[in-house]
């Protein structure tokens, strides 16, 4: 963006009773469709009942910032860069300007090539104001952050009744709550801005049980209020937009993440800083970047879309030729690819000798991305999936004598472990 310029159940039972809400809303019969949509489920983001963790980056407005840009940018997203989410902002400008068909055609085109690349996809409203009131000026288009409420309404109706059918796709509903005394950051305004997130959930919900996303105010960043009184919606999560202000504080970021992360999933869909504007954003790789990464991002288990993968949209992640990183994007990108180490480890000795005709083996795996399988197969056979990710065992048949067993973790994202070897003897006696 152009930024100011009864015991309590089990998770799995938790996963099971928010996959059947979301049938109910859809009207859809099976659970393991509603499955197929991400739900926040406690902390967690799941999808087909599996915990993932989405990192990504954002795209800016599709009609303004990727005109002739091929689709194939999103296979270069998830190869080069291994996102597994990205964020399209559409502009209340535009929405009023452009042909609705056109633009609801342009973003399918978007939304569908980075689903075809194994990407979720959320899509915002990009609005910077406060309903019916205060919104940001902007030079080029005086409607650029619209705050009209109505508006705001008639949009998620028509985008979740086209996108809301495909679980992938996440709603962000509101940008930037920026309120017209914001300068007095002393003010959190949750209880102010929450009606307004139930009336366009109420929109959403009359098309599509997605995961939506809602935040606090003074641009996203303000999200005490939230913990205390969360929106009563059974599949929502929580934004929060932070930029670099010179080096990290820690202790103040956790004033307004105000321990949103211990009772919701928080995604960060836009951060960011840009060492060469100062007076913008006075931070950069060594003062900010790995404080907010390591002790934020990684330690704290949040989601994130760093802004943005586009060409004069400050902080900008690429040059103009939407290949060359910047200094910035190369930071980001490091943090995505170092993200994906998969690991497997077994439970017990990695060679055994038994006389038994099958042999359970169990242990843990992880993926900071968030699995999606454990396989293993015994000798020249085929590839088999464990029962369980996080913690999974599967039981081997063995023939007689010495049986090699190889281990993997695949994550969300497709990117596998290095394989464990076992060694299993079977002896008569």
């Amino acid at each position: 963006m152009v930024h100011r310029s009864v015991p309590a159940a089990s998770s799995e039972l938790r996963t099971l009773i928010t996959a059947i809400a979301i049938g109910l809303i859809l009207g859809v019969t099976s659970v393991a469709e509603a499955q197929s949509t991400v739900t926040a489920v406690g902390r967690e983001l799941r999808y087909r009942g599996e915990r993932i963790a989405l990192h990504g980056v954002g795209m800016a407005d599709p009609l303004l910032a990727r005109q002739n840009r091929p689709a194939a940018d999103y296979a270069v997203l998830a190869s080069q860069w291994r996102t597994n989410v990205v964020r399209l902002a559409i502009h209340p400008g535009t929405w009023k300007s452009v042909d609705k068909n056109y633009l609801v055609g342009r973003l399918r085109e978007e939304v569908s090539a980075a689903l075809a690349n194994g990407q979720f996809v959320i899509i915002t409203w990009h609005v910077i104001g406060w309903p019916d009131a205060y919104f940001e000026n902007s030079a080029n288009d005086p409607d650029f952050y619209d705050s009209d409420f109505q508006l705001a309404k008639d949009y998620w109706a028509r985008i979740a009744a086209e996108f809301g059918s495909d679980g992938r796709v996440i709603f962000e509903l509101w940008n930037e709550p920026v309120h017209a005394n914001d300068a007095d950051a002393r003010l959190p305004r949750w209880f102010q801005i929450k009606p307004y997130y139930e009336e366009l959930i109420a929109v959403v919900r009359q098309f599509s049980g997605n995961l939506v996303l809602a935040t606090g105010n003074n641009y996203a960043f303000d999200l005490r209020g939230i913990a205390d009184s969360p929106l009563a919606d059974s599949n929502v999560a929580y934004t929060w937009h932070v930029y670099a202000f010179g080096a990290i504080d820690e202790q103040s970021l956790d004033i307004f993440l105000a321990g949103v992360g211990r009772v919701a999933p928080v995604l960060v869909t836009e951060w960011g800083f840009n060492f060469s504007d100062p007076a913008q954003w006075p931070g950069d790789a060594r003062s900010f970047g790995p404080g907010f990464v390591g002790n934020f991002l990684r330690a704290r288990q949040l989601h994130s879309a760093a802004w943005a993968w586009a060409p004069g949209w400050s902080p900008s992640m690429v040059a103009a030729d939407f290949a060359t990183p910047t200094s910035y994007g190369a930071f980001v990108k490091r943090f995505l690819t170092e993200n994906e180490d998969v690991s497997a480890r077994v439970r017990g000795r990695k060679q055994v000798r038994t006389t038994g005709g099958r042999f359970t083996v169990r242990g843990k795996a992880a993926a900071p991305l968030g699995l999606e399988r454990v396989e293993f197969k015994v000798g020249k056979s085929k590839w088999r999936n464990a029962r369980g990710t996080d913690r999974w065992r599967f039981a081997a048949r063995l023939a007689t004598g010495q049986n090699k067993i190889l281990v993997r973790a695949i994550d969300i994202g497709g990117h596998r472990s290095k394989p464990l070897s076992l060694r299993i003897t079977r002896t008569s006696r």
